[in-house]
């Protein structure tokens, strides 16, 4: 194969790999959302219609608005065999965050007619998402619920850079080979996160719950991922008796790190500063991932800060998270989306 050839098939690959929508694609979008009356809800019908309903005479598809009370509505696709038995066995499903019930749009069929224990599946759009209902907190609620700002991790001169692999993270990250922590400060910082964890937990529990109420359910299996499985376990946790079986697809928010407030390592500690060798065991409180940020190489003591603050601050402190600023960028807010999606789900053809 010649040089040129070779150059061709390059720049045909290249053309394939898409960075985005266009302008036009991403204006129409943008246009239809302000414009077309309930239309999330004809796009989620088509998409039912187009992937979901096709092939499967013997499985019912509907989408259902639940009205769990005080104005609160959870949107479901429900996939139901035409045969089951009398207590049919429930599938329960979460999607992640910035996503919805569609997000498992090609594998709904699929698991229930593949799956001789699951009679019914129920994917849920969590609250604020899809087509669910979102939160109408109170100035008083929005309040208790504000996260306040971490503590200071203190780390010395020395910087490994060892942790420079993909398979561990998408870009390369600097990290402390150790790191000290203030026992007064860290105990501070547990009390005033406590509360507003809880509160933010609970919303999104409670509406689960409401929902399970609404439609009789003793028991199902609950699959969740991503951020949804972080709601789903404590979903779990305080609801152990209804979760026959529990799975967690690339959990969010499950790892611990020194800004976990159940460190009890750290709490029955009698040391006022405490040192920790950086691990990068996801299970050990020392974890450190790729939020953490060495902001000045070789400076001494000083402060590594957490890039996770500032989308705590703008979604719980403003009520301002990254779905609402998309989408008062108007007709930019898809295509600056796209580039997440594209990059993240959108195969070159011929790609495996």
């Amino acid at each position: 194969m010649s040089i040129r050839h070779r150059g061709l098939i390059f720049k045909r690959y290249l053309n394939d790999l898409r960075k985005s929508i266009t302008f036009s694609e991403s204006y129409k979008i943008w246009h239809d959302s302000v414009t077309k009356q309930n239309n999330l809800k004809s796009i989620q019908d088509e998409i039912i219609s187009k992937y979901i309903v096709k092939d499967k005479v013997d499985i019912d598809v509907t989408s259902i608005s639940n009205d769990i009370g005080n104005n609160q509505f959870i949107n479901e696709i429900r996939l139901s065999k035409s045969k089951s038995r009398p207590n049919p066995n429930h599938l329960v499903m979460l999607h992640g965050f910035g996503a919805s019930s569609l997000w498992y749009y090609k594998n709904l069929k699929e698991i229930i007619a593949t799956s001789d224990n699951i009679d019914v599946l129920n994917a849920l759009d969590l609250p604020g998402s899809g087509l669910s209902s979102g939160f109408n907190r109170s100035t008083e609620e929005a309040e208790e619920s504000i996260i306040p700002n971490t503590y200071d991790i203190r780390y010395n001169d020395e910087i490994s850079i060892s942790l420079q692999t993909r398979d561990n993270y998408e870009n390369f990250i600097k990290l402390p080979i150790n790191f000290k922590i203030d026992k007064e400060n860290y105990l501070n910082y547990i009390k005033n996160q406590q509360k507003p964890i809880e509160s933010i937990e609970n919303e999104y529990i409670n509406r689960i719950e409401n929902w399970r109420k609404l439609n009789n359910l003793d028991q199902f299996d609950l699959l969740c991922h991503s951020f949804g499985s972080y709601i789903g376990l404590i979903y779990f946790i305080k609801n152990p008796h209804r979760i026959k079986n529990l799975v967690l697809v690339s959990p969010l928010g499950l790892e611990r790190s020194p800004y976990a407030i159940t460190n009890t390592e750290l709490i029955n500690k009698s040391e006022n500063f405490i040192e920790y060798e950086t691990s990068i065991n996801p299970l050990k409180y020392s974890f450190l991932n790729k939020s953490f940020k060495i902001s000045n190489k070789g400076s001494n003591n000083k402060t590594a800060e957490i890039t996770k603050m500032l989308s705590d601050f703008f979604y719980w402190n403003s009520n301002l998270n990254i779905i609402k600023i998309l989408f008062k960028l108007g007709p930019l807010g898809p295509k600056l989306l796209s580039f997440k999606i594209f990059k993240d789900l959108v195969r070159p053809k011929g790609g495996t």
